[in-house]
């Protein structure tokens, strides 16, 4: 009994410790991809401020593949949002497998801020509902957040279930409520 219920234990662990390490994994791609899109510019760039020498016209030349380059790597963008949305599928299905569900109690909102982009917040309405959880054996109080888009926020003082890993509460689903159906 002792045996199979480590056993669960260190399965569990695996799957955490491999939705990290994807993630980790996905923003040192980004990353790279990145600087991989400015390097492909910054050439770009040469060839054209120096397309009256040689080695500026050999970079805008037929010899560097640039009609296969340029829309591969800007095709490759595809590959992130995509791989996101497998790792958030796979931290879903551990939660559902894992986790609990308890109610946390709304104790405040906030407004999100497009800090970059104010042109966004004239079009998408998103904030976040900071959520308060005591624990029942230890009485430590926790604190999540949950992103609410476009419909109405919920009163203080509601109630709203939340999946934690019951181990180490403070890891949650970050799920975002994006269903303007569902009303609180």
């Amino acid at each position: 009994m002792q045996e199979q219920s480590n056993l669960l234990q260190d399965e569990k662990h695996r799957g955490r410790t491999t939705t990290h390490m994807l993630y980790q994994l996905i923003k040192w791609c980004l990353g790279v991809y990145i600087g991989y899109i400015c390097l492909l510019g910054l050439i770009l760039l040469t060839g054209l401020i120096f397309d009256r020498s040689t080695w500026g016209a050999f970079l805008l030349s037929a010899a560097v593949p640039w009609k296969l380059i340029l829309p591969i790597s800007l095709l490759v963008i595809i590959i992130f949002p995509v791989a996101d949305t497998f790792i958030q599928s796979k931290e879903e299905s551990w939660f559902l497998r894992y986790g609990t569900q308890i109610i946390a109690k709304v104790v405040g909102t906030e407004q999100v801020q497009f800090r970059r982009l104010s042109i966004l917040s004239r079009f998408f309405t998103e904030q976040r509902l900071q959520l308060e959880w005591q624990h029942p054996e230890n009485g430590q109080t926790y604190h999540y957040t949950l992103r609410v888009r476009e419909q109405r926020m919920p009163h203080w003082g509601t109630n709203l279930p939340i999946l934690i890993d019951y181990d180490d509460p403070s890891y949650y689903w970050k799920a975002d409520v994006k269903d303007p159906s569902l009303r609180f």
